[in-house]
């Protein structure tokens, strides 16, 4: 597989784990940075991975180690951080991953494990085809599923098509827990 987690489509809005990788604060510019990355992309012959949907930038939390909670309504979210991922999709990204984020006034699950914005929101209102991908199992934002196999079947019922396990400490689990997953 030949795929690259890039890029950052998040808003530089002072997130601790985002920080640097982030190319701007508004979302017309980074809408417009993201469409010109994916067509060098293209023209390389790679894919890519429009991340960390819907939006990671707004909140300072670093979910490698913390709960992350965005309480904006849809509709601003709509306007602002999912602006540069419609255009990014409209680009033909070929991957989204998810961001353990909590969107308490859409879902109380963060956006990995909720089928209203994989399924309703991302492939449903913005059209999105792809590849979905869960952020890593192991991070801490990840953990209030409980175990890796719970954490597993949360993000394939809510619709994720790949899931990440970055840490070499979890991936014999996550493995077997995924060989012992029934398909949602």
């Amino acid at each position: 597989v030949d795929l690259s987690f890039a890029p950052v489509v998040d808003l530089a809005r002072g997130n601790r784990a985002i920080g640097e990788r982030a190319f701007a604060a508004d979302p017309q510019v980074v809408s417009e940075l993201i469409q010109a990355y994916l067509r060098g992309m293209h023209l390389a012959g790679m894919a890519a991975t429009l991340k960390h949907f819907p939006g990671h930038g707004s909140v300072a939390e670093d979910t490698h180690f913390d709960a992350a909670i965005d309480p904006r309504p849809l509709d601003e979210l709509l306007a602002v951080d999912l602006v540069p991922f419609a255009d990014g999709i409209a680009a033909g990204a070929e991957a989204v991953m998810m961001a353990h984020v909590t969107y308490p006034a859409i879902d109380p699950r963060p956006a990995g494990y909720s089928r209203i914005w994989i399924e309703d929101v991302l492939r449903g209102e913005l059209g999105f085809r792809g590849v979905v991908i869960g952020d890593d199992l192991g991070m801490a934002a990840a953990e209030e599923q409980g175990s890796i196999a719970a954490r597993i079947q949360a993000h394939l019922h809510a619709g994720c098509d790949l899931l990440l396990a970055c840490s070499p400490l979890i991936v014999d689990e996550a493995l077997a827990a995924s060989a012992a997953a029934a398909p949602c």
